[in-house]
């Protein structure tokens, strides 16, 4: 036991010591009880907690304690199945649903922050009750949907519903019925947000030009053909062109019109194809609308 009684001491904050200066002799410590702070950047206030993130797509959000299967021994192994069962205990249709969500996302190629936010959306779903049985998926796409709408990511409603009838036999009932449900599951999500206010849902309005690098990419076009549409999509948003009319059908028809002056010239079905259920008729209608209105001409 320490016996020092100078009272000329130094508090060592850094190290959580206190020590005395006459003999060198640390004569106790300190306990931080406060949060955890972190400064990783030179301004005081850019301090952040530490451990992980929350993460949304998990149905515990990542908070709870997870003991491994390593151990060889037979206690070992029955806690860690002991765990499991806690962890999932009166949750597993949320377990469930943010596991179909997180596949779904894994197919369609969408960022982790869109992930992030269509759970949040899908938990208000789960909460209510809503979504059981084969709505479930229709549910799931919808929240994806508008989570893109949400951080501008550049996906049509018609892309969706081409993955969504991908998992029905293939029928045209079945296609309508499809695409109802998807529709009502859209309206609803909205409904239940702006009602329980979960969260404050402000949904993108897209250009053609926020496409340009969704369709660039899936059909594979040169940069000079992908400039070209960004000089013909900012023409056509300064005349006024896309009043009224569908950004999907305008982009479609400056791709068209791009690829042939550029001599990579792309068939309307395959054009049409990149954006889902999308038919080229609307391109046609669209390209007649530009080569006027622009004023451009060019054998295709």
């Amino acid at each position: 036991m320490n016996e020092c009684v100078s009272n000329n001491v130094y508090v060592d904050e850094v190290r959580g010591e206190i020590i005395c200066m006459d003999t060198g002799e640390v004569i106790g410590t300190l306990v931080d009880y406060g949060k955890e702070w972190r400064n990783f950047g030179e301004s005081p206030s850019n301090r952040v907690r530490g451990g992980s993130p929350l993460n949304e797509s998990i149905h515990d959000r990542g908070l709870s304690t997870t003991i491994s299967r390593g151990g060889s021994s037979f206690y070992s192994k029955r806690l860690s199945r002991l765990n499991s069962r806690i962890r999932v205990q009166g949750k597993r249709r949320l377990v469930k649903t943010l596991q179909m969500l997180r596949d779904e996302a894994k197919r369609l190629n969408l960022p982790s922050d869109v992930t992030s936010t269509a759970s949040q959306l899908i938990r208000g779903v789960i909460a209510l009750g809503l979504g059981r049985g084969e709505m479930l998926r229709s549910y799931i796409l919808a929240s994806l949907y508008i989570s893109c709408k949400i951080h501008g990511v550049p996906r049509s409603f018609s892309e969706f519903v081409k993955h969504a009838i991908s998992y029905e036999r293939k029928d045209l009932k079945n296609d309508i019925i499809t695409i109802k449900k998807l529709r009502y599951a859209y309206r609803k999500i909205l409904e239940v947000n702006r009602e329980h206010r979960r969260s404050n849902v402000t949904l993108t309005v897209y250009k053609p030009q926020d496409y340009i690098s969704y369709v660039s990419n899936a059909l594979n076009l040169s940069p000079a053909t992908t400039t070209l549409m960004y000089r013909l999509s900012r023409a056509v948003e300064k005349l006024n062109l896309i009043h009224g009319k569908s950004p999907l059908a305008m982009i479609a028809a400056i791709t068209y019109i791009s690829s042939g002056i550029m001599g990579e010239k792309k068939r309307q079905k395959d054009i049409a194809e990149v954006f889902g259920t999308f038919t080229d008729v609307a391109i046609r209608n669209r390209y007649r609308e530009l080569i006027d209105n622009l004023y451009i001409e060019v054998i295709l």
